[in-house]
């Protein structure tokens, strides 16, 4: 058995979000010289039941084996619909598993992708539900850079507490990036909301959720919060640094702070 290239697709599945779960039936079967074989997983990803079948290939010309990729099938969170969705690994790199399932719950992933020509571009993914593909797969959707979507400027369109502090606000567009929701506090007038965001790539902008994810209206964000760009975080900015001048009323920062401790940092994931 070839101990080097085991050790290689051990690291495919640990970069592929796999762990060290299938090692042990990884070296079974390697060791079998089979010309291919799957593995089979059951998992979980937030709490929900996933299945996962992982398909491997030998070399024509070496003793090496390949991971190429690999059959996801759950039930998503929006309409509880069984889904299937085969994700494909180039050289080791390729969605990982809490991407793939993002991504079938409707959300966009931020990566680095690769062209036939091997030159490497970063886009935003997103799967085409309305369509499929001669394998039975949902065709994906590009956002290449050029098509000027920039995550930090949609944010900065609400007044979201976390994007005053700049580790915070890097942890919530990473997040972002990899295509999850993610807990937000909207602040404003001295009152303090929890809500979901997430990224919307197609429509440049960030989509909202209230706590139940169900989708809060952009009509009704305008009225309570206004969205204009980069007012919202200018403005929070302007009243943080007034209230670190100004102490003359001792009541306002005490009670500003108390409303903020309703909701405790979020962890990002």
């Amino acid at each position: 058995m070839n101990e080097k290239n085991l050790t290689y697709l051990e690291k495919n599945l640990l970069y592929a979000g796999f762990g060290e779960t299938l090692n042990a039936q990884l070296a079974a079967e390697v060791k079998k010289q089979e010309p291919e074989f799957s593995l089979k997983l059951e998992t979980e990803v937030n709490k929900q039941p996933v299945k996962v079948e992982l398909y491997f290939k030998k070399s024509t010309e070496t003793d090496m084996y390949f991971f190429n990729k690999y059959d996801v099938q759950m039930k998503v969170d929006r309409d509880n619909q069984q889904m299937q969705q085969a994700f494909y690994i180039n050289n080791g790199h390729g969605l990982t598993l809490k991407e793939a399932y993002n991504l079938l719950n409707g959300r966009a992933v931020h990566k680095e992708l690769e062209n036939k020509e091997g030159e490497k571009y970063k886009a935003w993914v997103k799967l085409d539900f309305s369509e499929k593909d001669t394998q039975g797969n949902f065709k994906r959707q590009q956002f290449h850079e050029n098509y000027g979507y920039n995550v930090a400027d949609a944010l900065a369109k609400y007044p979201i507490k976390e994007l005053l502090d700049e580790k915070q606000k890097e942890d919530l567009i990473k997040s972002l990036q990899k295509g999850n929701a993610q807990i937000v506090t909207f602040e404003k007038n001295g009152t303090a909301e929890k809500l979901y965001v997430e990224a919307n790539p197609q429509f440049k902008a960030v989509n909202v959720y209230d706590m139940k994810m169900q989708r809060v209206d952009k009509q009704e964000l305008a009225e309570k919060y206004g969205q204009t760009l980069n007012g919202n975080v200018k403005e929070m900015q302007s009243s943080k640094q007034s209230t670190k001048v100004d102490k003359s009323d001792d009541d306002a920062p005490d009670q500003s702070k108390k409303k903020i401790k309703r909701g405790k940092r979020q962890k990002i994931s």
